[in-house]
């Protein structure tokens, strides 16, 4: 087997298999790391959304003589699917970030494994959070999240005049998250002691809070390595730049990492892609989705 830096078809550079390997396994990593950015931009995304569905209903209410009850069935509607696509989201963020990881650092290793800690303490500290996931397996198997919406006008303590603040707010009973005849007798027991009508708003904050913590931490660990990583994929093009006088990342347009039974263009057996576009797509991610620390105690208002 011959293992080859360049463009399968000219301009190639032999190279050997260890080094080959080491490029292979960092660009992996750096997928792996990117595509926990991306469940995350889902995840915050379909929250906002939520948030966002509350803000414009009680606006509306807020304006509007003409809001009647019977208009608050699609609205009630709407905000389910809300609801429902935050806790798929959810689950699909969870359950990917572990599986990454794990293939980033191996089954058992130390990193995954304190990842994994700090989930399971969200859960058992957090009723918020065990609340949550029980509430998405009713989602997913019996009905709607919040079958019920109540909106509110409460006097505010304004000093200039009286006035008063619309809030929104779905709901669910007791009854129907405890239709689950698999739910866990300890969060059974814990939703019984609740007091109904529950208020959906207060627990999917704060479960989003625990799930930022997480997601947050994530970044800290995986940013002790991904710098090694990113300057493996930099010296291959730079590599590649200095032994065919290029002056710039656009004409390397085409590079990869491939292995053949003979000289190109023999069949190339296996071939990566090298390239610094996700790497920075993967940057501007962490950027643009920095949440606050307090997002899940703080509310917006008007």
């Amino acid at each position: 087997m011959i293992y080859y830096l360049g463009r399968p078809i000219s301009d190639v550079i032999r190279i050997d298999s260890d080094y080959y390997e080491n490029i292979r396994n960092h660009k992996a990593n750096l997928i792996r790391a990117l595509n926990i950015e991306v469940n995350f931009d889902i995840l915050l995304g379909n929250y906002r959304e939520f948030e966002e569905e509350i803000l414009t209903m009680s606006l509306r209410h807020n304006i509007f003589a003409t809001e009647l009850h019977y208009e608050l069935r699609p609205q009630r509607k709407e905000l389910n699917r809300r609801i429902a696509n935050f806790l798929s989201s959810a689950r699909s963020y969870l359950d990917q970030l572990l599986r990454n990881m794990n293939m980033i650092y191996g089954e058992g290793a130390i990193k995954p494994k304190s990842i994994e800690k700090l989930t399971n303490q969200k859960y058992d500290n957090c009723f918020s959070y065990r609340l949550m996931e029980q509430l998405r397996n009713y989602v997913q198997h019996y009905g709607l999240a919040a079958p019920s919406i109540s909106v509110s006008y409460t006097a505010t303590k304004l000093k200039l005049s009286s006035q008063f603040a619309c809030t929104l707010t779905p709901q669910t009973l007791k009854k129907h998250l405890l239709e689950d005849k698999e739910i866990k007798p300890s969060v059974r027991t814990e939703i019984n002691a609740l007091t109904d009508p529950i208020d959906l708003k207060y627990h999917i904050r704060e479960y989003f809070g625990c799930i930022n913590a997480i997601h947050n931490e994530v970044r800290r660990t995986l940013a002790e390595d991904s710098d090694s990583w990113e300057k493996t994929i930099r010296d291959a093009i730079d590599r590649f730049k200095i032994e065919f006088h290029l002056k710039d990342d656009e004409e390397t347009v085409g590079l990869a990492i491939f292995k053949s039974e003979g000289e190109p263009p023999s069949t190339v057996i296996e071939k990566h892609d090298i390239l610094m576009k996700f790497i920075e797509y993967r940057k501007h991610l962490q950027s643009v989705n920095e949440v606050r620390d307090d997002v899940a105690q703080s509310i917006t208002t008007g």
